[in-house]
């Protein structure tokens, strides 16, 4: 029964095996290479996101990152975000780099999205911030492209800021229903900004063993790289550290300073002599007084003296 159960075994498994991958099946197989990522952010957590209509994901701490083949096809076309009591926004799929990723920022509303627009910053490197009206809306990722969704058409000051490059502040007019594109080129900053606080304040600070103030003092225009800060006060320990100075950043240094022990002094008592003075009349005085006491005490003895020997005669 055995062998029987055995031999059914080896006969069956194969045909199950092979009867379930056709001949001429084909895998496709996706080139890495070719996969850009899209960045969506919104404040809404729990948000769903789609890829005309296909469901991505939920925005999960203020973001979702979505890869995709940018050869492959038919290509998206639209990303959309809803939530429950909001308005669902549509916008435009941007173009993707591969390799790279473009973040896109849209912010939810209950009321809809009419004279809304679209901006579209491009500065070439990561990191760099968008500020409009001095609020900042997002910052590049290593795409260097930024696309920010629901925007209320309008005039605004376009502020970019990115550490060792110099700020730039610009008006720009974002159109209603439309894309607005904000292209910047960022140049190097050479020097940046040291805002010095010590405890206590009044301290001598010097940079490089050059002189520049006492605290709190700002010092602008200080150059890029590495700079030696020393501040220093009386009763207190020198205080000496080493700071890198950022392009375009104002970086700030908050020193406190340790007081020095008290010195001890020994005092060794000071010898005393009897004093003299320098008075001649004063002298003269002195001398008489003990001559006078000498004479006395002469007398003295010599009656004395006679009074034991009239003693002894009798």
């Amino acid at each position: 029964m055995n062998r029987h159960v055995f031999f059914i075994i080896v006969l069956v498994l194969p045909v199950l095996f092979f009867s379930g991958i056709p001949a001429s099946a084909e895998y496709e197989t996706i080139d890495l290479a070719t996969v850009g990522y899209l960045q969506i952010q919104t404040p809404v957590e729990g948000a769903r996101v789609y890829l005309d209509q296909v469901f991505m994901g939920f925005i999960q701490n203020g973001s979702i990152v979505i890869p995709i083949d940018v050869m492959a096809t038919p290509r998206y076309s639209n990303f959309i975000i809803e939530y429950s009591g909001y308005h669902t926004y549509v916008g435009p799929l941007p173009a993707l780099i591969p390799g790279k990723t473009v973040s896109v920022s849209a912010e939810l509303n209950k009321t809809g999205y009419e004279g809304m627009g679209i901006i579209s910053f491009e500065c070439g490197v990561p990191g760099a911030g968008l500020y409009l009206n001095g609020e900042k809306k997002g910052e590049t990722p290593d795409s260097g492209n930024l696309f920010i969704q629901t925007v209320p058409s309008g005039l605004y000051q376009f502020t970019v800021k990115r550490a060792g490059n110099l700020s730039i502040t610009q008006q720009q007019y974002v159109s209603s229903n439309a894309v607005t594109v904000y292209r910047v080129k960022l140049e190097p900053a050479l020097s940046g900004d040291l805002v010095i606080n010590s405890t206590p304040e009044g301290s001598g600070i010097f940079i490089n063993n050059r002189y520049l103030g006492v605290s709190p003092l700002t010092i602008p225009d200080v150059p890029v790289g590495n700079q030696t800060i020393r501040i220093t006060r009386e009763g207190y320990q020198e205080w000496t550290n080493e700071i890198i100075v950022v392009g375009g950043e104002t970086d700030q240094v908050d020193a406190v300073l340790v007081s020095l022990p008290p010195t001890v002094v020994t005092i060794c008592p000071e010898e005393t002599t009897p004093a003299i003075s320098s008075n001649p009349l004063e002298n003269t005085a002195a001398l008489y007084g003990i001559c006078t006491i000498l004479i006395v005490l002469v007398i003295l003895c010599g009656l004395l003296g006679v009074w034991v020997f009239r003693k002894q005669k009798e």
